[in-house]
């Protein structure tokens, strides 16, 4: 039914039951902008749910959700990416940045690193 003018209806079941694939979202921008970043969120979570975090991440870029990005990092500890694309993506002194470099360093001090969540803090300022 795909290739009979009914992608809509393709797409929205495959994200209804959780069967998007980057193949499905790539051909998304045909109903408009709108649904291919929808499409591209949910793909995100539905890799994220999968453990693929990096994927997911590319998936939010895509559709220029950094701070979701971040966020999703956050969510599975992995801090130096984080900081990696904090730096890339926003300002040197964004507070955003600053509460990274803080949740590292505690998290690192939870798991008694203190000399590793010490160079955290001092980069936190």
């Amino acid at each position: 039914s795909m290739f009979v003018g009914e992608f809509a209806r393709v797409l929205s079941c495959a994200a209804q039951r959780g069967l998007l694939t980057s193949a499905l979202v790539a051909q998304a921008p045909m109903l408009g902008l709108d649904a291919w970043a929808a499409a591209s969120r949910l793909l995100a979570k539905q890799l994220e749910e999968k453990g693929f975090y990096h994927q997911a991440v590319a998936q939010l870029l895509a559709c220029h959700q950094v701070l979701d990005a971040l966020a999703l990092y956050r969510r599975a500890a992995l801090w130096r990416d984080a900081l990696a694309l904090a730096r890339a993506r926003l300002p040197p002194h964004s507070p955003i940045l600053l509460n990274l470099w803080l949740q590292w360093g505690r998290t690192l001090l939870a798991r008694r690193h203190p000399t590793l969540a010490a160079q955290c803090f001092l980069r936190a300022g």
